[in-house]
């Protein structure tokens, strides 16, 4: 005889209250036992059925050959245990997707959670990038400005201008912008959604500060020559 008492479960173990996505539990309080597979269940009902087959066999023949048959108890016992099987195996299909669909309410759960944590921390970045591009934008201004008013100063010095120019300095910097950003560039290294840049350098070489001073000096120590003093 196969008895047992089913297992039962509060709603607020199994189902999250509303309002909670965002603080998921580390742990839940109280786990389920996992459910007996249906499989193991349908293996032992198929075993009695067939010890059943057997035993109903051997009543036949006693009753034929008019013997003694000592096996009504047991066909008693398993019939009843039949029964139960056949009871539990539907119930243990019934946990079993109940099992699942409760995993798979939490899957989403955390994915959901998941979801606004990444867009909170999306957006702090969103937030960085247009303050970082703000003030790239202002310093690439300025650094125009100052090429420009240099360019006119070393002009009225007599001095000949090749690299001070606010248009070679434009073309200098976006070079540099385009290699700091060849990770993310796309259609060989060129393109950032609308955006095309110029063909990036292998490797970012010194830092901007030192690529300009050695740049610009030369012109600059030519003002000071004799010759344009």
């Amino acid at each position: 005889m196969i008895t047992g008492t089913p297992v039962e479960f509060d709603d607020d173990d199994i189902y999250p209250a509303p309002g909670t996505i965002s603080t998921p539990p580390s742990k839940p309080e109280i786990t389920p036992p996992e459910p007996a597979p249906a499989e193991n269940i349908a293996e032992r009902r198929s075993a009695i059925e067939r010890r059943l087959a057997e035993l109903k066999h051997e009543r036949a023949v006693a009753t034929v050959d008019g013997t003694e048959f000592k096996g009504l108890a047991e066909i008693r016992n398993l019939t009843e245990d039949l029964e139960a099987l056949v009871d539990a195996e539907g119930e243990a299909t019934r946990r079993q997707r109940e099992l699942s669909e409760m995993r798979r309410c939490e899957q989403r759960k955390s994915l959901r959670t998941e979801l606004v944590s990444i867009e909170k921390r999306r957006l702090e970045v969103v937030e960085t990038a247009e303050a970082a591009a703000t003030e790239l934008m202002v310093s690439l201004r300025d650094i125009q400005t100052y090429a420009e008013r240099q360019g006119a100063i070393l002009q009225l010095l007599g001095v000949k201008v090749w690299d001070v120019t606010a248009g070679i300095s434009r073309n200098r910097f976006s070079v540099r912008l385009a290699t700091l950003m060849k990770p993310i560039l796309t259609d060989g290294f060129q393109r950032f959604g609308e955006i095309t840049f110029p063909h990036p350098r292998d490797n970012p070489g010194r830092s901007w500060t030192e690529e300009e001073k050695n740049i610009v000096a030369p012109e600059i120590e030519k003002a000071f020559q004799p010759a344009n003093l």
